[in-house]
């Protein structure tokens, strides 16, 4: 699917979800929000391997629709993560399977979903999603299952995904922030 395929794909599924409807993305076999699938074995334009760094193969990018970067790591004012800015009710796809963390509401990120890495305990932070995802916590999910959609709740200037990946031993258990999130996201966009 092209991105203008799946930029329409995406418009239909906040069209639904705003009716109360399915959010499956078309071509994904009906695969709705927080529905498992299985992860990705090749990234990157034309099937290639992603290169070898940071999760190779197991990481991809938590969008595919058309998108453009925003503030980064630090931006003047402590910002501890990546935006991505791309259109309102768009999927946010895990980054990185594993396990939910934490679902929950905050004045300033908004609705967000932390997801706590398989086996790495590194745990990914997503942000600003339009609504609370039907998701709980230790629900299982796989690199690249549906796990919200994109918004601007919280302190959010226009529709867009926060993300943050955090060191061991994860989000707000003794880990920080990772400065290198987007030349991270950048890579994975590369190949995802």
């Amino acid at each position: 699917m092209n991105g203008f395929a799946r930029f329409g794909a995406c418009v239909a599924i906040a069209a639904a979800a705003c009716a109360g409807g399915s959010t499956a993305l078309a071509g994904t076999g009906g695969v709705g929000i927080g529905d498992p699938v299985e992860p990705p074995t090749t990234g990157g334009a034309g099937g290639t391997a992603p290169p070898a760094g940071f999760g190779a193969g197991q990481y991809r990018f938590p969008l595919a629709v058309p998108h453009t970067y925003g503030d980064g790591f630090g931006a003047g004012r402590g910002h501890e993560g990546q935006d991505v800015f791309a259109p309102c009710g768009a999927p946010i796809l895990a980054a990185r399977g594993g396990r939910i963390q934490r679902v929950g509401l905050h004045a300033r990120a908004g609705h967000y979903v932390v997801v706590d890495g398989a086996g790495t305990e590194v745990d990914a932070m997503y942000a600003h999603m339009g609504r609370r995802p039907p998701l709980t916590r230790g629900d299982p999910v796989a690199t690249g299952a549906p796990i919200g959609q994109v918004g601007s709740s919280g302190n959010a200037s226009g529709c867009h995904l926060h993300f943050e990946i955090w060191s061991a031993p994860g989000w707000y258990q003794g880990g920080v922030p990772m400065p290198s999130v987007g030349r991270l996201l950048r890579t994975w966009d590369a190949w995802s």
